[in-house]
């Protein structure tokens, strides 16, 4: 293995907007937390911080502040313009397509291992350390139960008294009990809140072709569905428990809206696996794997074939400059999630 190669990339999508009475300080702490223990714990690792489709004048670039000087992790960020974001479904409705933005940066991931999170999640020293002893396995698939705690854990200035903070005022688990229910013939998979943390391998990421995207549908549980194509493609499911933990700072507000509309909120009531077309019409989330049998199916390609504009800057980039992406559509259309037929599925590099 090239000894340059990250053991763990970290993946990351946002965007600087006012979501949560304002994302930059949720960004700012999380990736401050995480490069301290990543450098503390010396992962030769990289974090990778998809800005889509950025506000005018309002780049994550310009706006965070940057480690001064790091030895183990390197720092990446790609910017999807609004003119791209704009071509696409869902829009005139939604700021940032979470699951495109996710595989962008999946896409261009160096790591051994993967790890997609939220901007809002803190990982515990102990979940780092465990990292850092490079114990996982490639046939496996990472999953661990998501501790929801207050917002008020944003204001402690260090990582130590933030986690103590968090350690103490964990008000929700989200536990396997509480995975959605599965369809008969389905095995008994931790689905939830899989978004926030499932660890693959970088060759199994590319072998599924991402995360399923928003394209006929916008659903918050396509990371389920994600679950249970790693299981097809022969992903073990391994658990890690306590002091293992993710925390999720808490924001009140789904789908990347301040408050979630009513048609969201009525859909989470009566389909509870459900999501919502592209002309705000319910629609069942788990359709395209209703009818699976649990034999191993090739999983889907992206809706999009993510090349570049200009060279992809990483580990020995200069300070002072990102990655810019270009999206050009594919020419598959749309069909069940689970049924797709596969082709090639590069990384950008």
């Amino acid at each position: 293995m090239d000894s340059d190669r990250p053991y763990l990339s970290i993946v990351i999508a946002s965007r600087n907007d006012g979501y949560a009475n304002g994302m930059l300080h949720r960004i700012q702490v999380c990736v401050d937390s995480i490069f301290e223990q990543l450098e503390q714990f010396e992962h030769p690792s990289e974090l990778i911080l998809v800005d889509w489709n950025p506000p005018a004048e309002r780049g994550l670039w310009d706006a965070l502040q940057r480690p001064k000087s790091v030895r183990r992790c390197t720092f990446r960020l790609i910017t999807v313009p609004p003119k791209l974001h704009a071509t696409l479904p869902f829009a005139d409705r939604l700021p940032i397509l979470i699951h495109r933005a996710r595989n962008v940066g999946i896409r261009r991931a160096r790591g051994q291992f993967i790890l997609p999170t939220s901007p809002d999640i803190l990982l515990s020293d102990e979940l780092a350390e465990w990292f850092g002893k490079r114990q996982m396995d490639s046939g496996h698939m990472y999953r661990l139960a998501r501790h929801d705690v207050p917002v008020k854990a944003l204001e402690y200035d260090s990582r130590e008294q933030r986690l103590i903070y968090c350690r103490e005022h964990v008000y929700h688990v989200n536990d396997r009990a509480s995975s959605y229910r599965q369809s008969k013939g389905l095995p008994d998979l931790f689905t939830n809140a899989a978004g926030d943390f499932t660890v693959l391998s970088r060759d199994m990421y590319f072998r599924l072709r991402g995360i399923p995207e928003e394209r006929e549908f916008h659903s918050m549980h396509f990371d389920s569905v994600f679950c249970f194509m790693a299981h097809a493609a022969g992903a073990m499911e391994v658990e890690l428990t306590d002091p293992l933990r993710i925390y999720h700072v808490d924001h009140g507000a789904p789908s990347w809206r301040p408050r979630a509309s009513l048609l969201e909120r009525s859909v989470t009531r009566v389909l509870p696996r459900g999501g919502v077309g592209p002309r705000g019409q319910p629609v069942a989330a788990d359709r395209a794997s209703a009818e699976y049998d649990g034999s191993p199916r090739r999983a889907p390609s992206g809706l999009f074939d993510q090349g570049r504009q200009g060279a992809i800057r990483g580990a020995d980039s200069p300070p002072g400059e990102t990655e810019r992406v270009s999206l050009q559509r594919d020419r598959l259309g749309p069909r069940a999630v689970l049924a797709r037929r596969a082709g090639p599925w590069t990384g950008a590099r």
